[in-house]
């Protein structure tokens, strides 16, 4: 479906987020005088721009909408399971997409799509940044933050680097040169409704494009369970984290046989990270761009970790900050943990509750151990239960076990953190859940995190 097949139909905009305000500028540009409709949960800023012949509708009148329209282009962020629309689509509403209508209009880019529960927007920059160093042009964008149809315009031998959430993957019908899927852990099942689904809808993007190369973790292990399903439909398959290629081992990102970069030679603290760059190279590699130890670190000189994103803060009181505000999945603030091998932890844990399980986390935090553990509204309840249920079937208990102490706010979990971390201590923002109903964003969250311990905040 192309923006100018839409003429002359009932055409809605369901989410007018950036991405609703994006596909509505770029249907203007071709179709000026197409009327159109904007349906929003809640009511629009006042200051928001809402063009000539545009309908606004919120809250229940959206359900009535949705029934009389021939095309609804739905915002990522919308639940495509809700009852209105699963209704819609019944009566034979047609629903689609900032990301497919792209898609539809560029069928000759050259396009990478990056997936997977975490480290999509780290990797994709990696990509972006190293394809750079090679003198290639390219476009990043996606859910990374800037819109499809944002984009600048880029030669054709170029390459769009697209990073792909699965509220955009679960529908698509697209063909990239390469697909790329990093690991799979249950994440957004307040969106999908279930894990099967999740992973269902993650996949997709591989399976609706068998003739895609796909590039995957070899040492993940829910994409490893899912492999029966995929090997027999995907014509070619490679991996990253495999000694045939890209692998980290103690610390070390190799090249077959060959280091080539440490955990201490970059910016970017941890294994899960030096993964992230195995995942990149792998994807430079299967495009015929290859770098040695040399010409790798010259050009990570200046590729800096992204914002929120285990971002060092810097030193107050002998203390040190780091923001992981990004980290929504237990998995992710195990993995922050782990990246800071030398210090005394003081772990700001939890947010919004979206069910997920907590035992195998608390055991490595009891394990680990984290030195202190605060947690926060409103599943703060719940993992200090999963914590002590760890400390107390732990069969070598020790003294350096986590303390645990539960706070109000992120205010509140900071000034904790203050009286309870000593000099040389770091206190580490990394959720491990979702800012829904307490924030914006996770960007409000890492901010707001930034303000607090005394830090200028970055807008």
């Amino acid at each position: 479906m192309k923006i100018q097949s839409l003429a002359h139909k009932k055409v809605a905009i369901y989410g007018y987020g950036r991405e609703g305000q994006s596909i509505l500028r770029a249907i203007r540009q071709q179709l000026p005088s197409q009327p159109l409709a904007i349906l929003n949960d809640t009511d629009l800023v006042d200051t928001l721009d809402v063009p000539d012949k545009t309908e606004v509708y919120i809250g229940k009148a959206i359900t009535e909408q949705l029934k009389v329209m021939d095309v609804v282009i739905k915002s990522p962020g919308i639940p495509a399971y809700k009852p209105e629309i699963l209704a819609a689509k019944a009566q034979g509403v047609a629903f689609t997409s900032a990301t497919q209508l792209w898609f539809d209009e560029h069928p000759q880019a050259q396009v990478i799509c990056v997936t997977g529960t975490k480290g999509k927007s780290t990797t994709s920059s990696l990509i972006a940044h190293l394809l750079r160093a090679k003198g290639v042009p390219v476009a990043l964008g996606g859910n990374i933050g800037t819109p499809l149809f944002d984009l600048p315009e880029i030669p054709q031998s170029g390459y769009w680097v697209l990073e792909l959430s699965s509220y955009q993957t679960h529908d698509l019908a697209i063909k990239p040169i390469l697909n790329v899927l990093l690991n799979l852990f249950p994440e957004h099942l307040d969106w999908h409704g279930n894990i099967e689904r999740y992973f269902r809808d993650k996949l997709h993007l591989l399976i609706q494009s068998p003739q895609t190369p796909a590039l995957l973790n070899f040492t993940d292990p829910q994409t490893q369970d899912f492999m029966p399903t995929l090997q027999p439909q995907l014509k070619k398959i490679a991996y990253f984290n495999h000694n045939s290629g890209f692998y980290v081992k103690n610390g070390i990102l190799n090249n077959k046989k060959q280091g080539l970069l440490s955990t201490t030679d970059w910016h970017l603290p941890g294994e899960h990270n030096l993964i992230n760059l195995g995942a990149a190279l792998s994807t430079l590699q299967q495009l015929g761009f290859e770098f040695n130890r040399d010409t790798l670190k010259t050009s990570l000189a200046d590729f800096q970790p992204l914002a929120h994103r285990l971002r060092t803060l810097g030193q107050k009181a002998g203390r040190l900050y780091v923001d992981d505000s990004i980290s929504t999945t237990p998995q992710s603030a195990q993995a922050a943990v782990q990246a800071f091998p030398d210090y005394a932890i003081t772990l700001l844990l939890g947010g919004y509750d979206r069910g997920l399980e907590w035992h195998d986390a608390a055991h490595f935090f009891v394990a680990r151990p984290v030195q202190r553990i605060i947690t926060l509204p409103e599943n703060g309840p719940r993992i200090a239960a999963a914590i002590h249920a760890a400390q107390q079937q732990n069969s070598n208990p020790k003294n350096d076990e986590p303390e645990v102490y539960a706070a109000t706010d992120l205010a509140d979990a900071i000034k904790q953190a203050k009286q309870h971390t000593p000099p040389g201590g770091l206190i580490l923002l990394s959720p491990g859940s979702p800012s829904y109903g307490t924030f914006q964003d996770f960007k409000a969250r890492g901010k707001a995190f930034a303000h607090y311990a005394g830090f200028e905040v970055i807008q």
